[in-house]
């Protein structure tokens, strides 16, 4: 019975997860010079992707908090956090070439709540290495 039980637990554990991808960060491109160059110190590193049924979690190296983002469309991931000053949104693009990951691009907007304010975005682009 209890050899039933491991296998059950091990069988709904195992099939939550669809798929793993590791891809390397090749590009960064930013609205401002601050933000780029922040961004700039992820080239070369690695983000880890698991995907599930209706999300991805993206994990970057030397990051331990990972990013959860739920499913848009087929080939669109996408996060919106809001908060009384601003709105952030995700967006995981994934480029696909005959049905396997070939890159994505990773997008992050920050659009200020007040019509004064300017949008900031950073965009990272990883590819199958």
């Amino acid at each position: 019975m209890k050899k039933i039980l491991l296998l059950l637990v091990f069988l709904v554990t195992y099939s939550s997860e669809n798929f793993a991808q590791t891809m390397k960060v090749t590009d960064v491109d930013s609205s401002d010079d601050k933000s780029y160059d922040k961004a700039s110190q992820a080239l070369g590193k690695t983000i880890t992707m698991k995907f599930y049924d209706n999300s991805v979690t993206l994990t970057f190296q030397g990051d331990k908090t990972p990013i959860n983002l739920k499913k848009y469309s087929e080939t669109q991931y996408r996060r919106i956090e809001k908060n009384p000053h601003s709105e952030f949104v995700m967006t995981l693009d994934i480029k696909t070439t005959f049905g396997v990951i070939s890159s994505i691009e990773y997008l992050v907007e920050v659009n200020p709540n007040s019509t004064s304010g300017n949008n900031k975005w950073g965009k990272m682009t990883a590819k199958r290495f």
